[in-house]
């Protein structure tokens, strides 16, 4: 399935696109990698362009770059990982992985994050972390990548995705919205 295919098939799942909220813009996305300080993973970027800047997705949907759909507490993915990353040297909770960007909250504190290098997905569970160690001790692997973890959800839907579930049924990110 080529993205094009892959998105439109997202899209269909999602409702063809949350009005409301707008595509990604060029100087939103500037904005979001200045404070990110590396590019997105490609195909989360085509989403934002094609379907919604975040709003849709599993869960509580995608978190959106720059002004898009937020968390419950207000903050886009590039916000809330410029808030995560901040240093203090004396705040070891602030030692926040290069290129982890939350993009999906759980409704329950935790989030899913995707390494912008590799589009592999991770949960960030801060429930019964310790905060004296790095936020890498809570971190924890979730999805072989974006496609799979996405297609994943989709795919309760879509026959066509069944061969990308990565992740096993019945986990916390496979709930629609």
């Amino acid at each position: 399935m080529t993205d094009d295919e892959f998105i439109m098939t997202l899209a269909e799942k999602a409702g063809l696109g949350r009005a409301e909220i707008g595509i990604l813009g060029e100087a939103q996305l500037a904005e979001a990698e200045a404070r990110i300080g590396v590019v997105p993973p490609m195909l989360l970027l085509k989403l934002y362009r094609a379907i919604s800047n975040g709003g849709f997705g599993p869960m509580r949907g995608l978190m959106g770059l720059g002004g898009g759909a937020t968390d419950r507490a207000g903050y886009t993915a590039d916000r809330l990982h410029q808030l995560y990353a901040d240093p203090d040297d004396g705040n070891p909770a602030r030692d926040w992985p290069v290129g982890l960007l939350p993009i999906c909250e759980d409704g329950q504190g935790s989030y899913i994050c995707v390494d912008c290098f590799d589009e592999s997905l991770h949960l960030w569970s801060p429930e019964g972390w310790d905060r004296s160690q790095p936020p890498q001790s809570a971190i924890t692997p979730l999805a072989e990548d974006l496609r799979g973890w996405l297609g994943a959800w989709a795919g309760s839907h879509c026959p066509a995705l069944a061969h990308l579930h990565e992740v096993p049924a019945g986990s916390l990110c496979l709930s629609a919205r």
